[in-house]
Order: structure tokens, then C-alpha cells, then sequence
């Protein structure tokens, strides 16, 4: 492309520097702490909410260290999901899958994490799947328990679900587009997160 720039390639390369100047002063970040240490972990899916691009809904995942973002992905899931639900539990899955690879990490860098692996959705169904509460579900003839993703969603027994109210899910950012307002409310309510975490620790 630098051998070769074309007209689009110059119109890119303005977007990146503009979006670069708009956002110089944001960041995300915090204080290194000493003692003990907490993950959490957000889980959230559209359903199939962007339908000029296809069908298949986003999964999005968001993960704090100590209050402090350390992982987030935005992805598009491999199925059309036939329900919000069935697009909520997958979600949740594959927030599963990379809550345990931090968890891992965190662990061979000598970080000691207390408490339970925790994932807050804001879906009842999703808490219903991983504990079999619902015995009449529909999902039961749309969800094999013999899928390897349900298996590691069901039957760990290290894992929490938990439910979160729509408006605190941090992961909600990551799966919808949103006007100006609200994206820059789920925003500031991420950073906030963090200015707490180092209100707390300046008190102490």
C-alpha cells in the first residue's frame, strides 16, 4: 500500500489520524495493587442486529482486572441464532472460554485471584441454561448438551452466571450501535469504574 497508495488507501489513513486526534486524551488504566485481586467479567449479545451484513448475531466481552479493563472483543458469532436467548448463551460461552484464559495467565504470572469465576449477563435465560432451572425451556430442542461449548458452560462448576441490569452490562458497548448519549454514558461508566478502584485505594 506504501508503494502503491491509491485515493482510498490516503482516505483511510485520514479516518485512523482523525479518530486518532479525536481520542488523544482517552485512555483506560489504573493503579497496580498490592494484596488481594478480582476479576470481573461481562458477557452481551445483540441478536442478529445488524442485518445489512448478515444475520449471525455479535458476542461482546469485556474483563477487569481490579476494576481496570485488561480484554475486550467484539465477534461475530459463526450461526444465525434463532432466538435472543440462544445469541445471549453463546455469547456468555465464549465469555466463559476467555475469562478462563485470563484466569490462566493471571495465574502463571503469579497473580492470586479470590472468589469464584464470575460472568454478569442481563438475561435470565442464559442464568436458567447454566443451571438447568427451566425444565420446559425451548431452548432444549434448539441447544445440544452435547456441543463441547455447552458442556464447558453447564458443567463447570468453578463458573458463576450471575444478572446484571442492562444499563451496568459493560459488554452491552460491544455488540450495538448506539447514539452519541449512550455510547458515551457505557463509556464513562467503564472509566468510572477504574477512578473508583483508585478513590478506594488512595483512601485506604
Amino acid at each position: 500500500m506504501s508503494q502503491n497508495p491509491t485515493a482510498a488507501a490516503l482516505s483511510e489513513a485520514v479516518r485512523v489520524a482523525a479518530f486518532i486526534g479525536s481520542t488523544s486524551d482517552f485512555k483506560l488504566g489504573g493503579r497496580i495493587i498490592s494484596g488481594e485481586n478480582s476479576i470481573e467479567c461481562h458477557s452481551d449479545s445483540d441478536h442478529a442486529g445488524d442485518r445489512l451484513l448478515g444475520t449471525p448475531s455479535h458476542s461482546g466481552v469485556i474483563i477487569l482486572l481490579n476494576g481496570i479493563v485488561v480484554h475486550w472483543r467484539s465477534k461475530k458469532q459463526p450461526k444465525t441464532s434463532v432466538s435472543p436467548a440462544a445469541a445471549e448463551i453463546y455469547a456468555c460461552s465464549e465469555a466463559v472460554r476467555e475469562l478462563r484464559q485470563i484466569w490462566w495467565i493471571a495465574r502463571d504470572l503469579n497473580i492470586v485471584m479470590f472468589g469464584a469465576m464470575v460472568v454478569q449477563v442481563d438475561n435470565n435465560q442464559v442464568i436458567s441454561f447454566k443451571y438447568s432451572t427451566c425444565s420446559k425451556s425451548k431452548l432444549r430442542g434448539m441447544i445440544s448438551n452435547r456441543w463441547n461449548w455447552v458442556k464447558e458452560l453447564k458443567e463447570d462448576k468453578e463458573l458463576q452466571v450471575i444478572k446484571v441490569a442492562s444499563k451496568d452490562n459493560m459488554a452491552d458497548i460491544l455488540t450495538k450501535c448506539l447514539e452519541n448519549a449512550e455510547f458515551n454514558r457505557q463509556r464513562n461508566q467503564i472509566i468510572a469504574k477504574s477512578s473508583r478502584v483508585i478513590s478506594k485505594i488512595s483512601s485506604n
